[in-house]
């Protein structure tokens, strides 16, 4: 996975010398591999080039390891056999999916229809 559209924007900020968790890490440092690719990468004009040094910047983020994800989010849910759900691999909550269970048909397309178009 890359950060091409995210590296200047998101990563740099993060990783930067006087960033969030640039001053913790020496890879962030002027004269250090990663942050000679990223000043590189910030002021090339050539996609190609500007693509090739992010992907060598990421690769060197995955093979150090500045920082530890140490977050699980953990989603519970309540439920009832009056409610048919079924949760969704990326934990959004959509009404128009969450119907009364022994809802006539017709009336759930009705309610999911005036849902969604709100």
């Amino acid at each position: 996975m890359g950060w091409e559209g995210l590296s200047d924007g998101a990563l740099w900020r993060l990783l930067h010398p006087t960033g969030f968790n640039g001053k913790y890490w020496i890879g962030s440092q002027p004269g250090q591999r990663f942050h000679d690719l990223m000043e590189q990468a910030r002021y090339t004009l050539d996609a190609k080039k500007r693509k090739d040094l992010y992907t060598e910047a990421t690769r060197l983020i995955h093979e150090e390891k500045p920082w530890l994800e140490m977050f699980q989010e953990v989603v519970i849910y309540g439920v009832t056999k009056k409610v048919s759900f079924k949760p969704r691999p990326d934990y959004r909550l959509i009404a128009a999916e969450i119907c009364r269970v022994g809802m006539p048909a017709r009336r759930a397309s009705r309610l999911r229809l005036r849902l969604a178009s709100r």
